[in-house]
C-alpha cells in the first residue's frame, strides 16, 4: 500500500511540474467551474464504485473514497478548465 502511495505521489509531482508554462496564464472562472464539476464527478464515481464493488464496505470506506475522488477530480477539472478556456 505504501508503494502505491509513493508511486501516485511521484506521478502527481511529475504531471504538475510539467505545467510550468501555465504560470503565465491568468486563472479565471473556467478553472473554478472545471474544479467544481471535476469534484462532483470524482466524488460520485469513486463513492459509487466502492459501493458497487466492495463486499465488506462501511460508510467510512465509501466516504473516504468519495473524498479522495473529489480531491483528484477537482484538481484535474481545474487544470483542464484552465488550459481549455482561461485567457492568456
Amino acid at each position: 500500500m505504501r508503494d502505491r502511495r509513493v508511486a501516485i505521489g511521484v506521478v502527481a509531482v511529475l504531471i504538475l511540474s510539467g505545467c510550468s508554462a501555465m504560470r503565465e496564464r491568468r486563472w479565471s472562472y473556467c478553472a473554478v467551474a472545471g474544479g467544481l464539476a471535476g469534484a462532483a464527478v470524482g466524488a460520485g464515481t469513486a463513492g459509487g464504485l466502492v459501493n458497487a464493488y466492495e463486499k465488506n464496505r462501511s460508510d467510512e470506506h465509501t466516504g473516504a473514497a468519495a473524498g479522495g475522488g473529489a480531491v483528484v477530480g477537482a484538481a484535474i477539472g481545474a487544470l483542464l478548465g484552465h488550459v481549455i478556456c482561461d485567457p492568456t
